[in-house]
C-alpha cells in the first residue's frame, strides 16, 4: 500500500527519488508524480494518484507561495486537499546566495531532511488517526 505521494517539478524529481529510496528503507511506500507541466495542470492524473494514498507532499525548487505546490493543492477536490502533509520549497523571504546543496540543507529540501520530515509527520498522523478511531469506537 502506498502511503505517500510526492508531486515534484523540475530538478526536484531527483531529490524526490532519493527521498523515495530513503522512505522505502524505513518501510514506507512512496509514489512519485513528475509534474511535467504546471500550466496546463494535469489535475486528473494528480487527483488519481493522491486518491490512492493516505498523504502527499509537493516539492519544488522555488518559492512555496504562488508556486506549483499551491497550484496543485488549490486544483484538488477538497476531500483530497486534506491529505497534504506539506508543500516543500523555499519560504517567502530573501534567499541568500549559496550552492544548491547548501540551500537545500539550510531549508530542509535535501532528500534526507524531506524523508525525516515525512516519517515524523506520518507517525504523528497515524497516532492521531488511532486516537480518533478509538474515540469513535468507544464513544
Amino acid at each position: 500500500m502506498c502511503i505517500r505521494d510526492s508531486i515534484a517539478v523540475g530538478d526536484m524529481v531527483r531529490v524526490a527519488r532519493e527521498s523515495q529510496a530513503l522512505l522505502k528503507k524505513a518501510g514506507l511506500g512512496a509514489t512519485l508524480v513528475n509534474l511535467l507541466s504546471v500550466k496546463p495542470l494535469d489535475i486528473r492524473t494528480i487527483s488519481r494518484a493522491v486518491s490512492e494514498t493516505r498523504c502527499f507532499i509537493t516539492l519544488e525548487n522555488g518559492y512555496i507561495s504562488g508556486g506549483a505546490g499551491q497550484a496543485v493543492v488549490s486544483a484538488l477536490p477538497p476531500e483530497l486537499r486534506q491529505r497534504l502533509l506539506f508543500n516543500a520549497g523555499f519560504p517567502d523571504e530573501f534567499i541568500p546566495h549559496g550552492s544548491v546543496q547548501e540551500l537545500f540543507s539550510r531549508y530542509g529540501l535535501s532528500a534526507g531532511a524531506l524523508a525525516e520530515r515525512i516519517i515524523s509527520q506520518v507517525k504523528v498522523s497515524s497516532l492521531h488517526e488511532k486516537r480518533h478511531t478509538i474515540r469513535r469506537v468507544s464513544g
